[in-house]
């Protein structure tokens, strides 16, 4: 049965190279192409423009509220403008459902709907328990979580996770997987190739990586290791490089606007990370018949991966177990090919018209 078109409010802080970012560019588009009213409400200010494509009837309206604070004064009195703001902006569009991305944006969002009558529905992007907020957050959170219409996580280990008074509230959607788009003209990546994708935080277990890597055998000193992102911890990763004696095979190309076209070369994936939400990388990946390695952290590897049938699972912040996979599977290419085949299937169980599916069943009801 085809929903009807609605009008929807999607709100999320920015609009930047992210996960979260990426989702809810593909949800808004997706919603748009079949005729609901998207606006896309964002934090940031209207430059730069987002990072990924929005369909053309995704109306962006963006507050211009990200400014950073040099004192708990400044930041208190810039988020209660970010209320103010919101608030505005969802009496004027009218919208029969709010959609929120990330801890913050939704105490905001709920916050800001009180009294207007608009459901809110809030999505938690990052394990809930790993991932620690401040204590003014994480209060404002115990408050205003059980006024949403529905709270949104993407694995069933963070729905597990939630206080139990959240989950009669709670529904598990991942994420949605396809294969990533390739553009003609790329240049040749060194091979044979490892790739890692994230942001450079600690969160990602990059410098786990490092080390693993650094502690490959002999034979696989042909192999070079690409790690695509920015993030607060490039000087300290690329210190460790250089201590590790890595800089002729590491590399930290920055942002890469077309993904697909260095998984097209990987001739293997890694995932380091000591907690994720979706893995929505490891996904990708998967998707493009890479195989994969993954720690097997909170939550998310361990929904995508089944270990040596699509890919390879290692315990979490275990540098000498990832290390052995990683070798592994570098001097096995047999290998390396029937996991990459096998992993190609996870695009058809998170298909964007099965996730789509799933928000549908709790957005509005159906024709």
């Amino acid at each position: 049965m085809t929903p009807r078109a609605r009008r929807l409010a999607l709100v999320i802080a920015g609009m930047g190279a992210g996960g979260a970012e990426r989702v809810m560019a593909q949800l808004a588009s997706a919603w748009a192409g079949r005729g609901d009213t998207v606006a896309l409400i964002t934090f940031t200010g209207p430059q730069p423009p987002p990072f990924y494509e929005l369909h053309s009837g995704v109306v962006l309206r963006a507050l211009d509220l990200e400014r950073p604070s040099r004192s708990w004064l400044a930041a208190a009195a810039q988020n209660w403008r970010r209320l103010l703001l919101l608030r505005r902006a969802l009496r004027d569009l009218a919208p029969e459902v709010v959609i929120s991305f990330g801890e913050h944006t939704n105490v905001l969002c709920l916050l800001s709907a009180w009294g207007l009558r608009i459901p809110v529905v809030v999505s938690e992007r990052i394990d809930i328990i790993a991932y620690r907020v401040p204590a003014l957050w994480r209060f404002l959170r115990i408050c205003t979580y059980p006024h949403a219409f529905r709270i949104v996580v993407q694995t069933r280990r963070a729905f597990t996770d939630l206080p139990r008074n959240w989950r009669r509230k709670a529904v598990v959607i991942p994420n949605p997987v396809a294969p990533p788009r390739t553009s003609e003209g790329s240049s040749p990546l060194p091979r044979p190739l490892a790739v890692a994708i994230g942001r450079l935080v600690p969160q990602k277990g990059f410098d786990l990586l490092l080390q693993a890597f650094a502690a490959l055998p002999p034979s696989a000193n042909s192999w070079r290791l690409w790690i695509y992102g920015e993030g607060e911890q490039r000087a300290s990763l690329e210190h460790l490089r250089r201590t590790l004696g890595l800089e002729d095979r590491v590399a930290f190309p920055g942002v890469c606007a077309h993904i697909g076209n260095a998984l097209a070369q990987a001739d293997l994936f890694v995932l380091s990370s000591r907690f994720e939400g979706f893995p929505n990388a490891l996904a990708e990946a998967m998707a493009a018949g890479v195989a994969c390695i993954a720690t097997d952290c909170p939550s998310g590897p361990g929904e995508l991966v089944q270990d040596r049938l699509n890919g390879r699972l290692v315990p979490c912040a275990d540098i000498s177990a990832l290390s052995k996979a990683m070798s592994q599977l570098m001097s096995n290419p047999a290998d390396r090919r029937i996991l990459g085949e096998c992993a190609r299937a996870v695009a058809l169980k998170f298909s964007l018209p099965t996730i789509l599916g799933l928000w549908d069943r709790i957005l509005l009801p159906q024709r």
